[in-house]
């Protein structure tokens, strides 16, 4: 669960649910290593998001992602 809120007191929150860390950390490595040996990275740093993808997460098996209206 998370919670954002604006200088103008405005919130928004998300809820992410998952399988046990270690299944989805070996879903996440196995995909992401995938991508990596397909060349869609470019080299140099990146964080995960800008390596895989800002929804990177919700490919993942069992996740789901809650955002409430």
């Amino acid at each position: 669960w998370g919670e954002v809120r604006t200088a103008a007191g405005e919130t928004r929150s998300a809820t992410l649910t998952g399988p046990n860390a270690y299944d989805l950390t070996a879903d996440a490595l196995l995909r992401a290593v995938a991508r990596l040996r397909t060349g869609t990275v470019p080299p140099g740093a990146h964080t995960p998001s800008t390596a895989l993808g800002a929804d990177f997460v919700r490919e993942l098996d069992g996740v789901s992602l809650s955002l409430p209206a």
